[in-house]
C-alpha cells in the first residue's frame, strides 16, 4: 500500500505516512540534510493543510481567505476544492498539470518524497563505511 500512495492519494491516506517514521530515523542519523528534507515532506504529505486552511480562515478571516484565492500564486494554501477556485481561474482546471499543482499538491509532495526515499536508500547503503577508532 505505501508504494502505491505516491500514485494514487487521497487525505485519508496520509496516516499510513507514519509507517516511514522509523526510516526517517535512520535516514537523519546517516545524511543529516536529506533526512530533514524528507521529514518535512512527510509531514506535508501528512497534513491536509489546504483543507485545515481553508476551514479556519472561512471562520476566522474570510477577507485574507478571498484575497488569497484571487492570487494565482497563493491560491493553491487554501484551495481544498475544485468549487473554491475563483470564476477567472477555471481555465487552469482544463490544463492537466495546473490542476495537480493546484489541487492535488500532495500527490506531488509523495512522488518526490517516494523518489528521496529510493535516493536515500542507495546513498546510504552505497557510502563507504566510516573506520570507528
Amino acid at each position: 500500500m505505501l508504494s502505491l500512495l505516491p500514485v494514487y492519494h487521497r487525505h485519508w491516506d496520509a496516516a499510513i505516512l507514519l509507517l516511514s517514521v522509523p526510516s526517517i530515523l535512520v535516514i537523519l542519523e546517516k545524511r543529516r540534510v536529506l533526512g530533514t528534507l524528507i521529514a518535512a515532506l512527510t509531514f506535508l504529505g501528512s497534513m491536509g493543510i489546504p483543507g485545515f486552511l481553508n476551514g479556519y480562515l472561512l471562520v476566522h478571516a474570510p477577507a485574507l481567505r478571498l484575497s488569497l484565492l484571487q492570487s494565482k500564486f497563493l491560491m493553491f494554501l487554501v484551495l481544498s476544492s475544485a468549487g473554491d477556485l475563483p470564476s477567472r481561474f477555471q481555465h487552469m482546471l482544463d490544463n492537466k498539470f495546473l490542476f495537480v499543482l493546484v489541487l492535488r499538491q500532495q500527490n506531488l509532495e509523495l512522488l518526490l518524497l517516494a523518489c528521496l526515499f529510493l535516493y536515500a536508500v542507495f546513498a546510504i547503503r552505497l557510502a563507504p563505511e566510516r573506520i570507528r577508532a
